[in-house]
């Protein structure tokens, strides 16, 4: 299912990727998102043309009854792997789920752009694949598109507010 996102952001497009790394502010974003318990970088390196992260998340998250008997709270985990092109402002990402690998893929592109003078427009676009069971698949991917666009939006709101007050902080 393909999955495409767009969110405006205070901050000028030059300061994103700086912001977006900040660890102060990613620390204060989590805190503040309601899905997310916990937020660990694993591994982090510079490979000359782009800068590649891997990032285990914990989520918490109300499960749907249809599925509560093989999800298990402590089974919202996952991998997000990224590879940064600070040249071109673009990410690769891979969210790999640590109990479901194999079964729940999303992979995808994110643009930043310039959005008038000082702003910046984030543009994300992927393919969410389920593979659990094929009288379901289409049904999930429905329900998990339209929570990680929830959950995504939240996100955005939130990370705005805090690089705005980082790049107030530094000015």
């Amino acid at each position: 299912m393909k999955v495409k996102m767009e969110h405006i952001f205070d901050v000028p497009v030059d300061k994103f990727d700086i912001l977006w790394s900040d660890i102060e502010v990613i620390n204060n974003v989590v805190r503040k998102l309601p899905n997310v318990k916990k937020r660990e970088v694993l591994e982090q390196r510079n490979e000359g043309s782009y800068i590649y992260r891997k990032v285990l998340y914990e989520g918490e998250a109300e499960i749907p009854d249809v599925v509560k008997k093989a999800v298990k709270p402590d089974m919202l985990k996952w991998y997000e792997i990224t590879k940064y092109y600070p040249d071109k402002k673009e990410y690769e990402f891979e969210m790999i789920p640590v109990f479901f690998e194999g079964k729940i893929h999303f992979k995808g592109r994110i643009k930043l752009l310039p959005e008038g003078q000082n702003k910046t427009r984030r543009i994300i676009e992927g393919e969410l694949k389920i593979s659990l069971n094929p009288l379901v698949n289409k049904i999930i991917e429905k329900y998990m598109k339209d929570y990680l666009e929830k959950n995504m939006a939240v996100e955005a709101k939130v990370l705005s507010e805090e690089m705005s007050k980082k790049l107030s902080s530094l000015a």
